[in-house]
């Protein structure tokens, strides 16, 4: 039920310091020079520095792997997935760029990595010290994440069972929507849009039916599909979100990036306590007896209680938060021509 805040930030100071550390107790370990020795050798100094750059990269390569999946798998939230996704990318990856990197080394000196000792030796230590450097991320990462409260996680476990889980249940007949009117539909044209149309606050799907909500949060009979319902709505004006959700720009009271790819959507109050109401609804397939003999009002009076207690979120992640912010953009745009005119 939790979710992760945002990114964490790890500090990036102890790995610069560590690396030089790193790269001589390495060199120290399977070379068995001596010190005294080594210090007035230019060689050593050579190979001190490649150590030293290989091994700040690879490290950088984990923080970087790292800070790109907490927005999306938190440690404490997500630990299975996580893990299969670090073991991958933060050790097996890097293991590939150190030895392009080991190899670019050795050819500058005309040796061949196959040559040497260094898959013998010093590969061992390279897994060594990245999955030290994975474990350290981990454990800052899972003292270190902040999550939500319950009232958010609840909120936040309702909506994802919406977008993302297939519910098969089907609707009983007291819980079909109540219908007020039915609005009028027309294409999408910039010229004329159907205030009716731009009544609509937000479309979106639940437990294989499609809803509709004007901006007052009642009930719009819609008897078309999502697909349609993008074809059908001024794309001026609307925004889908996923695949369950296409919301009105007026419908959006505020946004805020969560992560550098996670976008967080606030829509009205109104509107997102009716869209919770009717997700409810949808996915409770036990009612007691006693809620079934309650009225709607009664029904929503209790979620309110229950869920109500922080607005509404909606995620918007990946490649749709470019997409927003240039539909936004085309809004406002649009908006602030409309409003020119009507003030001339």
């Amino acid at each position: 039920m939790n979710r992760s805040k945002g990114p964490i930030i790890y500090p990036k100071w102890p790995l610069l310091i560590l690396a030089p550390i790193v790269a001589f107790v390495a060199l120290a370990y399977v070379e068995r020079f001596s010190v005294k020795l080594a210090l007035v050798t230019p060689q050593f100094y050579v190979a001190w520095l490649a150590s030293t750059i290989i091994i700040c990269v690879l490290m950088y390569v984990v923080h970087w792997v790292t800070t790109r999946f907490d927005a999306h798998y938190p440690w404490r939230q997500a630990l299975e997935r996580r893990l299969r996704k670090q073991l991958l990318a933060g050790i097996i990856l890097p293991v590939l760029i150190a030895i392009t990197l080991a190899s670019i080394y050795f050819w500058s000196n005309s040796a061949n990595i196959f040559d040497t000792i260094w898959f013998d030796k010093y590969f061992l230590l390279v897994v060594i010290l990245l999955t030290i450097v994975n474990l350290a991320f981990a454990l800052y990462g899972s003292v270190n994440e902040k999550t939500t409260d319950a009232a958010t996680g609840q909120l936040a476990q309702i909506t994802d069972a919406l977008v993302f889980k297939d519910v098969t249940s089907e609707f009983r007949q007291d819980d079909v929507l109540v219908e007020t009117e039915t609005l009028p539909l027309g294409t999408s044209d910039t010229k004329f849009v159907d205030p009716d149309l731009l009544n609509i606050a937000c479309v979106f799907c639940c437990n294989k039916h499609c809803y509709c909500i004007d901006m007052n949060g009642e009930d719009v009979i819609w008897p078309h599909s999502f697909g349609d319902s993008k074809k059908l709505l001024p794309q001026d004006y609307f925004f889908a979100i996923n695949r369950s959700y296409l919301i009105n720009f007026k419908a959006i009271i505020d946004h805020h990036s969560k992560s550098t790819k996670i976008l967080v959507i606030y829509p009205l109050p109104v509107v997102g306590k009716k869209i919770i109401y009717t997700i409810e609804k949808a996915l409770s397939s036990n009612l007691s007896a006693e809620n079934q003999n309650e009225s709607p009002v009664a029904l929503l009076a209790k979620s309110n209680e229950k869920t109500f207690s922080k607005p509404l979120e909606l995620r918007v992640s990946y490649g749709k938060k470019a997409d927003f912010y240039a539909a936004e953009k085309k809004f406002k745009s649009l908006n602030s021509s409309a409003n020119n005119k009507t003030s001339t």
